[in-house]
């Protein structure tokens, strides 16, 4: 599902963040307008996509993220914010008044795991008040993260039973820091090690994109959302929305270009222009090996994030993507009603046209 991005603003400085360097060209606090908000809506619901996903920076710290909740509510599209927990008195409030059943509030629980005393008890505060509106993610960047943690905090706090698990990944820069393909192995043990409690505690661990399934020994885990054999598929352009209005593939992939969007465009068509782009290096996976594995072949499995992939082609990654990118570009202008507009990862040059 797209990712809508609503303020670059952050009140957390994560060092695995993957989308620091996209946000860093709009300054400290751009906030997307109501008017560019109301295009997305639109745009979601002429993609057949009942759901909308906010995300930041922290997308809380909008100026005006009550009026953003009443416009995605008025529209019958199910919210989602992502969020650190860190939010401003009157954003929770707002999003205390909303029925569980109708919003989502995904809270990064990495604070919970390394933070200090002071931000665990604020973040946990923060979850008692949205009770089953709250559920837990992770981004798993080291290789033998505190997970049990995560499901006493989750029973405990009586919170949606499911933990979100997602994979540290790479932007194709390489600024930040990104869990190591080397480690995955060892990140997949961990999870299968933890699976067994969470089906205990009834908690569901939920697979974000990125994973493959050589990271776990067995074909199946219990509690996982998804079959370990399936769990390498998950790595498609979403696309994400920017505060300015244009889409990216997804933030790690934020160097392959951004799209403006219409009063036309698709999801569909969008992930068409960012999957040829990325065409050139379908059969390059995170691992050497991947190239002869049996899924890999197959398409059973992706080969892992395209970001971690192409940073094994650093340097020279970065010429052959974006040579890629201007030969497709040209293609689909002929074919489809959409302003292209290359961006780089600092949106310094990125504007559409």
């Amino acid at each position: 599902m797209p990712n809508v991005s609503i303020t670059s603003a952050c009140n957390r400085a994560c060092s695995y963040c993957f989308a620091r360097d996209t946000l860093t060209g709009y300054g400290a606090d751009r906030a997307m307008t109501l008017e560019i908000f109301a295009a997305v809506l639109a745009y979601l619901q002429r993609s057949g996509i009942n759901e909308i996903r906010l995300l930041g920076g922290e997308p809380t710290l909008h100026p005006q993220f009550a009026a953003l909740m009443d416009m995605i509510l008025a529209t019958g599209l199910r919210p989602i914010v992502f969020s650190n927990g860190l939010m401003p008195p009157q954003a929770l409030n707002r999003l205390r008044a909303i029925e569980p059943g109708r919003l989502r509030v995904m809270v990064n629980a990495s604070a919970l795991i390394e933070g200090e005393p002071a931000l665990v008890d604020q973040v946990r505060q923060t979850l008692r008040l949205l009770g089953r509106r709250a559920m837990l993610g992770v981004n798993l960047h080291t290789r033998q993260p505190r997970l049990d943690r995560l499901l006493d905090t989750i029973a405990t706090l009586d919170l949606i039973p499911r933990l979100r698990l997602g994979l540290a990944h790479p932007t194709l820069a390489g600024s930040n820091l990104s869990l190591a393909a080397k480690a995955y192995r060892q990140v997949g043990r961990n999870i299968s090690a933890i699976a067994r409690a969470a089906a205990d505690r009834g908690i569901v661990l939920s697979l974000d994109c990125g994973f493959v399934p050589c990271m776990f020994a067995h074909e199946s885990l219990p509690s996982l959302d998804v079959a370990v054999s399936d769990c390498g598929r998950r790595c498609n352009p979403l696309p994400d929305i920017l505060p300015d209005g244009r889409a990216i593939a997804c933030y790690p992939l934020a160097d392959l270009g951004a799209v403006a969007l219409d009063q036309t465009v698709t999801a569909v068509t969008i992930r068409r222009h960012f999957q040829g782009v990325l065409a050139p290096y379908a059969a390059l996976g995170i691992f050497p090996e991947c190239s002869a594995c049996e899924l890999f072949r197959d398409r059973r499995c992706l080969g892992g994030c395209r970001a971690a992939a192409l940073r094994r082609l650093v340097p020279a990654s970065r010429p052959f993507v974006l040579e890629a990118q201007q030969g497709w570009r040209e293609r689909m202008r002929a074919e489809v009603p959409v302003a292209f507009a290359c961006a780089n990862h600092r949106m310094g040059a990125g504007r559409s046209r």
